[in-house]
């Protein structure tokens, strides 16, 4: 049961460190990296909604199948230095997913 707290934790400090910059970030995320350490399970989805709600940018997720992928569990992220789109080619291309990025959407 603490483990659980605990994750809970580091990932609510994850969304409170990007939501910290989101006024900096929105302003030119797209020449920005971003350094991501996510120690417990984690979702691609929960990764890449946080990262749009920092950089206010739209997510469209058109595909049942790639919905379902993005939602499943993964031990934990640790990215370093990535730039979004980057950062999306990590979670999503690497993954056999298409995504296109393209005025905030």
């Amino acid at each position: 049961m603490e483990k659980s707290i605990f994750s809970k934790k580091l990932f609510l400090t994850f969304i409170m460190v990007l939501n910290i910059f989101a006024i900096e970030l929105s302003a030119n995320c797209s020449n920005r990296v971003f350094n991501i350490n996510v120690v417990e399970k984690v979702t691609t989805f929960e990764v890449i909604n946080q990262l749009s709600d920092a950089c206010d940018f739209s997510v469209v997720i058109k595909d049942q199948i790639a919905s379902k992928i993005i939602k499943e569990s993964q031990d934990g992220i640790n990215i370093k230095n990535l730039t979004l789109n980057r950062i999306f080619e990590l979670l999503l291309l690497d993954n056999d997913m298409y995504y296109s990025f393209e005025d905030n959407i």
